[in-house]
């Protein structure tokens, strides 16, 4: 959000823009880390539509999680506490 919609204004940017600008930051820390665990959430699944900005930011926050799966080694959805490996395998006992 704070990428998306630039201080004091109402109107967002273009999603695509803030997105890029937000995977490039982890891009560098995922550089400059031994380790990265990025969480994030869902909140595309109720659908419900929302005013433009809401929208906006739904939109870019759709294109940080894809391309941080994307980035990464091992990507993991929880649903109602169970983990679903979506990329790469899980911890094993």
């Amino acid at each position: 959000a704070n990428e998306l919609f630039v201080e004091g204004g109402l109107s967002p940017r273009d999603p695509d823009a803030a997105a890029r600008e937000v995977l490039g930051g982890i891009e560098r820390l995922a550089q400059a880390a031994a380790y990265t665990v990025v969480v994030t959430v869902d909140v595309f699944a109720d659908g419900m539509r929302y005013d433009e900005g809401t929208e906006a930011w739904r939109r870019a926050l759709a294109r940080v999680n894809a391309g941080v799966a994307a980035l990464a080694d091992r990507a993991v959805e929880v649903v109602c506490g169970i983990p679903v490996w979506m990329k790469g395998e899980g911890p094993t006992r």
